[in-house]
């Protein structure tokens, strides 16, 4: 084998471990009690609500999100109408 090769192999073979290691298991610690989250019923109703009221009224339907996203969105399976 050549040097080249070697290093190849080598490079090849340290990918696969990282990949397979990442994958073997959780963190230490990762098995605590887990507090269930929820969504604010009103969220327009909070001091930062009122405080970007005003920006949200100036940007209109514009989300910052690129409009790809949403085109993804709308190929995916779950959302197409028969």
């Amino acid at each position: 084998m050549t040097t080249k090769m070697t290093g190849r192999f080598s490079f090849v073979v340290m990918m696969i471990l990282a990949v397979l290691s990442g994958c073997a298991s959780l963190p230490p610690g990762s098995n605590f009690a887990k507090t269930k989250s929820s969504a604010l019923a009103n969220p327009e109703e909070t001091r930062l609500g009122r405080q970007f009221e005003n920006a949200g009224r100036e940007h209109g339907d514009n989300s910052g999100f690129p409009e790809s996203v949403f085109v993804i969105e709308k190929l995916s399976p779950e959302t197409e109408s028969t």
